[in-house]
């Protein structure tokens, strides 16, 4: 699921309604269903102290999430429904993952030639320890597929727009797990409906 690691994946169990939008994501995924869980551990971010209240005005509204399509997609977490999002090493990414909390949107952003947020997510299961790493400081979240955006939205549309100018988006590339501001999100959300 992240950009950070290799991914792999586990069969998706059941599949998408027809009317589901579909779109990509590069972290590695593995697919939950009834027989994966279990009474869920306390999140660490709670046992860490490290959740921002949503009262907060540090809070995000949102998180961005990259992934490299030819290795985990959108349309690949569409299709499974749900995933456990894993592989992130990198410690300021997974410090924010650690911040996710459940029901925090999610925009998923393909890295490599495409270069654009495309879809919308949902978290469902707040940050604990990767079962697969055996490193307590390595957490996974799971995400629930929503919808693919109406269009994409492009790193060069992205970095024409003065809200982004302070971003870990633009300012640090290779960071796959972005805060977003509530004044960013709208933005995405309106050049995602923008035509032509």
């Amino acid at each position: 699921m992240g950009a950070d690691g290799d991914r792999e994946r586990d069969t998706a169990e059941g599949g998408v309604p027809p009317s589901a939008s579909l779109f990509g994501g590069a972290f590695r995924a593995t697919l939950i269903g009834p027989a994966a869980h279990r009474d869920p551990p306390t999140p660490i971010s709670r046992r860490e102290g490290l959740n921002v209240p949503e009262s907060s005005s540090d809070a995000p509204a949102a998180w961005l999430l990259k992934t490299e399509p030819g290795s985990y997609g959108f349309d690949d977490l569409v299709r499974e429904r749900r995933a456990v999002w894993d592989g992130v090493t990198n410690p300021v990414a997974l410090r924010n993952m650690r911040r996710m909390g459940v029901g925090d949107r999610v925009l998923i952003y393909h890295t490599g030639d495409e270069k654009a947020v495309v879809g919308d997510a949902r978290v469902v299961r707040a940050a604990y320890p990767d079962p697969k790493r055996g490193d307590e400081k390595l957490v996974v979240v799971d995400l629930e597929a929503r919808e693919r955006l109406p269009r994409p939205v492009t790193l060069a549309e992205i970095k024409a727009e003065e809200v982004f100018a302070a971003s870990p988006l633009v300012r640090q590339g290779r960071l796959s797990v972005v805060p977003l501001t509530r004044a960013q999100l709208g933005r995405l959300e309106a050049l995602a409906r923008k035509k032509g």
